[in-house]
């Protein structure tokens, strides 16, 4: 697997993106000050989007949202209190 990613300061910044050996694309991540930050999305290898998360300082924030066959579902968010961190 290949990483594509900026640092500041010896942190991630920006757009960090995990290519696989075909150099498809597997998921892309927005850092901001090292932490997650913005929607992380990951795809299928024929580029469709598998899942979609949002991330606030560097914890889920928000529904997991997981597309099978063209069908969104959503899990819970972690401060619902449904799921441990």
């Amino acid at each position: 697997m290949k990483y594509k990613c900026d640092y500041v300061k010896d942190k991630k910044d920006g757009l960090w993106q995990h290519f696989r050996d075909d150099s498809s694309l597997f998921e892309e991540i927005p850092y901001s000050k090292g932490l997650k930050e913005g929607t992380r999305i990951e795809y299928h290898r024929n580029g469709v989007k598998n899942f979609v998360t949002q991330y606030s300082n560097g914890v889920r924030d928000g529904d997991n949202l997981q597309y099978i066959n063209c069908l969104l579902y959503t899990s819970p968010s972690p401060r619902d209190g449904l799921l441990s961190r």
